[in-house]
């Protein structure tokens, strides 16, 4: 007969209701950069609404901690880490997650957020939805 502690079971549970980057499929964008550099320094809040329009989150972790989001949802990080190129690496890696859950770049030199945003822009979904935008639809 199996018995169960209470306090695995409460740990288990609060392990579900953490968010893992497919959660985020077909809501958001995602970028999760493994870098020690911060980048929330280099947010304007002209880039700051130029994100938040792309539907984009991003996730910095540093040597596996997560150090900084623009999302207010609790995650399991250890589902974000599996998503970079070299999981288990120490050195400075991204990758951006499209809408539909696939990796649509990813590399070792973090590029810049305008780059990033470039790249977003330059999506058949984000065309689609800036299309939609011009012609005053949700």
């Amino acid at each position: 007969m199996l018995i169960f502690k209470p306090q695995l079971l409460l740990f288990y549970f609060l392990i579900l209701l953490n968010n893992t980057p497919e959660d985020y499929m077909w809501k958001n964008r995602i970028l999760i950069l493994s870098e020690s550099q911060s980048i929330s320094a280099t947010l304007s809040h002209e880039l700051t609404v130029k994100i938040n329009e792309r539907k984009l989150f991003i996730y910095q972790f540093d040597k596996g901690d997560l150090i900084w989001t623009n999302d207010s949802s609790k995650i399991n990080k250890n589902s974000f880490l599996e998503k970079l190129p070299q999981p288990k690496s120490n050195q400075n890696q991204w990758v951006l997650i499209g809408l539909d859950g696939g990796v649509k770049s990813s590399g070792n030199q973090f590029p810049t957020i305008s780059k990033i945003l470039e790249t977003i822009d330059a999506m058949p979904m984000r065309q689609s939805e800036i299309r939609r935008k011009k012609d005053g639809k949700p």
